[in-house]
């Protein structure tokens, strides 16, 4: 019991220093050695299916370092016998006479040789699969009894449940501190330990020594703790507790880990485990009574179990908003679709009445579509998945696309858009520009929105700080202190929610946050009854000195007018989504459509047809697209052909893995028509078809996935 002690400290103490595992397992085969007092140890663990030598101690090592070449060859045979025994079996093998054991009667001479009398191998346990072996060698026979083997699987379960901690959380096991031989070294020992201890005496049940921490802890001196029952000095504990323990000491009976709280001098309760074993003490039965702090350990466990729930919640929204997207886009996608096709249709021309009609329900899907991708956009930044691109930004050209954007709102509102920054048209930021003008248009829409008839909104580009200000104001209803005070909250309006105005609150919270992305900052200032100003501040670009002309930028473009034609093979299992892309693809008279309504009928037909196109849905009845796209670049015959992912599926993640695996770009529904027609006049036009047919020759060579990837960017 005595090496128990000893053994199970030094192994919960390197246990408790969170040590790598390789110093883990150099660290048990040391403390056989030392604490167990057995004449070597080694651990071997499987790797690629065959075990491997990963510590040792003691005399008989691997291998002796005195021994020849042969004999360390021999000792190696011996160590990885006994190892692949207990591999084998799953089980401990045991053998306390190995001279007469048959097991191992081949190799009798190198046990006599080397005076081995027991040995012992312990498999280590992971998950219910054997990991490795711990191994013990004695010289004395029949050393390995049946307690010893039980506290050595103790042991070795303490070592794998240091592994089984990969996160390096903190542990604590059973840590108990015991007698060494001779009094002097145990009081030493005793008095020393960084732990709490006791010894009970079970004749009176009174605490015959007690060290210093405990006085420490419960604030009390030593004299009065000394003679004391576990009732006299439990003031300090729960009352479960206190009668177990009395119950122990009348039987006494081992306690290992028992959960308990100890209430310090100040007042504060501590988690700790309880342990008690019977010692000698004196000459006199005793129990020895320890107290692990797992406090630590506890709040550990918490934090951890707090954020593993906060990462599940956050799948689950991010689960939750990419469905719901998919769900919304999806019927998105006919009502605008179709509403497009309507006012577009020159065979058929609308009456007054009817284009008013169509213009709004394309108004009402377009405001809904917005609103959806902003909910998107402030979910993902808030998780911090959401990256911004800072490049050297023409801001006026970016200005004036947020301007040409919120026009149409402008007029039908009767409000004037000025262009105060036109003198300044040569300035650059560091900014993303997509992510600017969302926060423009945002910005720009609220001035529209909160306008009076006959107001203004005016735009202008200054130095501020060192920085870019691009200031927006207007000359509207202005807002109170107390309004200001409450801005930047999701989803709410300011008390404006009951009004005529559209939207749900989310786009000035999203833009601040966006400009924070960018490195910049949002300021805004108001008057009630006489306007607001937004001041959007930005680092400066730097010029670039060699920058391209923009006759230069696209020079296979030269063409773009001339009308596409080829072959699209469009794979989607919804037949109204196939019935809108058929109805805008009839004014591309020289485009002919195919169609697939699951992902296997698309491969088979993009092998048998050659499509200079395949529009691939991601989200398919059979398979996903992404399987799609897999099975299309694996295959020789379809690596070279052009795929354009289509989907209601609007996740970053999902556009960044569908470009991954292949797809020359990602087009969301629902679908605008002008550019969904420019995307395909480009891709099918004179430019699209030279880079295809330079393709068609490279890809012979087996370059097809490159090349892919070099027509996507230069399209």
């Amino acid at each position: 019991m005595q090496r128990f002690s000893a053994a199970m400290t030094e192994t919960n103490r390197l246990i408790l220093r969170r040590p790598q595992p390789q110093e883990l397992f150099s660290g048990i085969c040391d403390i056989c050695v030392s604490a167990w007092r057995a004449d070597g140890a080694f651990l071997d663990v499987l790797e690629d299916k065959r075990p491997q030598r990963v510590a040792s101690a003691g005399t008989v090592e691997h291998p002796a370092g005195a021994e020849d070449g042969s004999h360390r060859a021999e000792s190696l045979e011996v160590q990885q016998f006994l190892t692949s025994l207990t591999l084998r079996s799953g089980e401990t093998t045991v053998s306390n006479d190995v001279r007469h054991d048959p097991r191992l009667a081949a190799w009798g001479p190198w046990y006599a040789r080397h005076g081995i009398a027991a040995v012992v191998a312990l498999p280590l346990k992971r998950g219910g699969a054997t990991i490795g072996t711990l191994a013990l060698f004695s010289r004395q026979a029949r050393f390995f009894d049946k307690l010893l083997l039980r506290l050595l699987g103790e042991m070795a379960d303490d070592m794998v449940f240091a592994l089984d901690n990969a996160d390096r959380e903190r542990s604590v096991q059973v840590a108990l501190l015991s007698a060494e031989r001779g009094q002097h070294l145990f009081r030493t020992l005793f008095d020393a330990a960084p732990i709490p201890m006791m010894v009970f005496g079970l004749e009176q049940r009174q605490v015959v020594k007690v060290n210093d921490l405990v006085c420490q802890i419960l604030g009390i001196r030593r004299d009065e703790v000394l003679g004391k029952t576990a009732s006299e000095i439990g003031s300090g504990s729960s009352g479960g507790v206190r009668e177990f323990f009395e119950e122990t000491l009348r039987l006494p009976a081992r306690v290992a880990g028992l959960p308990a709280r100890l209430r310090a001098s100040e007042g504060a309760w501590s988690n700790v485990l309880l342990n008690a074993e019977p010692v000698d003490y004196l000459g006199r039965a005793s129990m020895l009574v320890v107290a692990t702090d797992v406090s630590e350990v506890k709040a550990a466990q918490l934090a951890v179990r707090a954020r593993l729930a906060a990462e599940e919640a956050n799948r689950a929204k991010t689960a939750f908003l990419s469905q719901m997207s998919h769900e919304l886009r999806t019927p998105l996608n006919a009502v605008l679709g179709f509403a497009q096709l309507l006012a577009a249709d020159e065979d058929r021309k609308l009456s007054q009445k009817q284009t008013e009609w169509v213009a709004h329900i394309l108004k009402a899907g377009w405001h809904v579509l917005g609103l959806v991708n902003d909910v998107l956009d402030l979910s993902l930044i808030e998780s911090g998945r959401v990256e911004v691109v800072a490049a050297n930004t023409p801001l006026a050209a970016v200005i004036d696309e947020a301007l040409d954007l919120i026009r149409p709102q402008a007029e039908i509102h009767g409000v004037e858009l000025r262009r105060g920054y036109a003198q300044s048209l040569d300035a650059t930021v560091r900014a993303d520009s997509h992510r600017l003008r969302q926060v423009l248009v945002n910005v720009l829409s609220n001035a529209v929105k909160y306008n009076r008839l006959g107001g203004w909104i005016d735009v202008r580009i200054g130095r501020h700080a060192g920085t870019i200000a691009i200031d927006v104001m207007d000359s509207g209803v202005g807002m109170t202190d107390q309004q200001l005070g409450h801005l930047f909250e999701p989803f709410n309006r300011l008390g404006r929610q009951g009004g005529a105005v559209e939207g749900i609150g989310i786009g000035l919270a999203l833009s601040r946050q966006l400009m924070h992305l960018m490195g910049g900052k949002f300021e805004v200032t108001s008057v009630h009854g006489s306007g607001t100003r937004v001041r959007l501040l930005l680092p400066f670009g730097i010029e670039a000195a060699n920058s391209p002309r923009d006759e230069d930028a696209h020079p296979i473009d030269a063409a773009i007018g001339s009308p596409p034609e080829g072959v699209v093979l469009y794979i989607e299992d919804d037949p109204v989504n196939r019935l809108v892309v058929e109805n805008m693809l009839l004014s591309r008279k020289s485009v002919r459509l195919l169609a697939a309504e699951n992902g296997r009928s698309g491969i088979e037909r993009a092998i048998a047809c050659q499509p200079d196109l395949v529009l691939l849905d991601m989200q398919l009845p059979d398979m996903s697209g992404l399987d799609v796209l897999k099975a299309l670049r694996a295959d020789p015959r379809t690596r070279s052909l052009w795929v354009v992912a289509l989907s209601a599926s609007a996740m970053p993640g999902d556009v960044a893995l569908a470009k991954e695996l292949g797809a020359m770009d990602y087009w969301t529904k629902p679908l605008d028509l002008q550019a969904f027609l420019g995307g395909i006049t480009t891709l099918l036009g004179p430019s699209g078809r030279a880079v295809r047919k330079a393709m068609g020759r490279e890809s012979k060579s087996g370059s097809g996935d490159a090349r892919i990837a070099e027509s996507a960017q230069s399209l």
